[in-house]
């Protein structure tokens, strides 16, 4: 089983270093979740948001396969309404 997360990166101070922050969420995880055995972590990364300069998201076919589109958009849930529409 692989187990994706993602969290907002702050700064590389120790304090917010993604591998510290990582290890946290791997303690919190197996806390909450006692059936899953020995969780390993395997990669720890950061990406940066894409975010259009208007700042609006970006929905669109993808040509030219039928019913297959792109969806760039800041992560907020807060957007969901607009993307629907």
């Amino acid at each position: 089983m692989r187990l994706f997360a993602v969290k907002d990166y702050i700064d590389n101070s120790d304090e917010h270093h993604p591998e510290r922050i990582t290890c946290h969420a791997q303690a919190t995880f197996c806390d909450n979740f006692t059936q899953t055995g020995k969780l390993t972590i395997k990669q720890v990364a950061v990406g940066e948001v894409p975010m259009p300069k208007d700042e609006m998201p970006i929905i669109g076919e993808i040509s030219p396969y039928q019913r297959l589109y792109l969806v760039t958009m800041h992560v907020a849930v807060t957007l969901s309404p607009l993307l629907c529409e």
